[in-house]
């Protein structure tokens, strides 16, 4: 969010107390509260926006397991994701075919 254009659009400086968020579209929702401060949502966008296409894609469904985005970014470089595996019999399939070691 730019700084000028919420003031400019809104008439409230970004870092006031004189705003609350009551709707959003984010993937990232669950870390928002009404007073959540503009720069935070910055932080947080800029976050999620850092995650690999495939942690976006499952973030629904790995988000109860973290804190929030900023938590999955720190962990999401340990996420291995094996395409077309739907269960575990598969990822073990897949890592067979590939990787005569494991």
């Amino acid at each position: 969010i730019d700084y000028e254009l919420f003031r400019d659009l809104l008439g409230v400086e970004a870092d006031s107390k004189d705003y609350q968020i009551t709707d959003m579209k984010l993937p990232f929702a669950g870390d928002i509260v009404r007073t959540t401060s503009v720069r935070r949502l910055n932080r947080l966008y800029f976050a999620y926006t850092d995650l690999s296409p495939e942690v976006q894609q499952a973030y629904k469904d790995l988000i109860p397991y973290f804190g929030g985005v900023e938590d999955l970014l720190q962990k999401s470089e340990e996420f291995l994701f094996y395409p077309e595996c739907h269960n575990i019999m598969d990822v073990a399939r897949y890592r067979l075919e590939h990787n005569i070691e494991f």
